[in-house]
């Protein structure tokens, strides 16, 4: 059974390319998926995100959203989410940040070397 509109889940996680094919996509809506305040609409798919994120341990940069098999994230209304590297970064970085109590910037998840950079292992694909 689907999430109320006010709660959404992440369901599956699948390719860059294979999201080309589903209607609707958070991340093309306006603020690119990074600023919550100026879409409010988009916060519980963000909240989402943050869950399945912390739950799946995923330190990865825009570089691995964009390439992996598994690195979009499908709601269960059926929406994806594709990001710019920024918009990827500017995410894991607010999730990560509020977790490790630490300030991180979009440009510690840009790409997986920006990863490794800020001192963070990456998690297994």
């Amino acid at each position: 059974m689907p999430a109320s509109v006010d709660k959404r889940e992440v369901a599956a996680w699948i390719s860059y390319k294979a999201a080309e094919h589903y209607a609707v996509d958070i991340g093309s809506w306006p603020s690119g998926g990074t600023d919550r305040g100026r879409e409010p609409r988009l916060a519980p798919y963000h909240e989402a995100l943050r869950r399945a994120v912390l739950a799946r341990g995923l330190r990865r940069g825009g570089d691995w959203h964009q390439s992996a098999n598994d690195g979009v994230p499908v709601f269960d209304d059926g929406a994806v989410g594709t990001f710019s590297f920024r918009a990827w970064g500017g995410l894991m970085a607010a999730i990560w940040s509020a977790a490790d109590g630490r300030t991180y910037d979009y440009m510690d998840f840009y790409m997986d070397s920006c990863v490794r950079d800020a001192g963070m292992d990456l998690s297994p694909r």
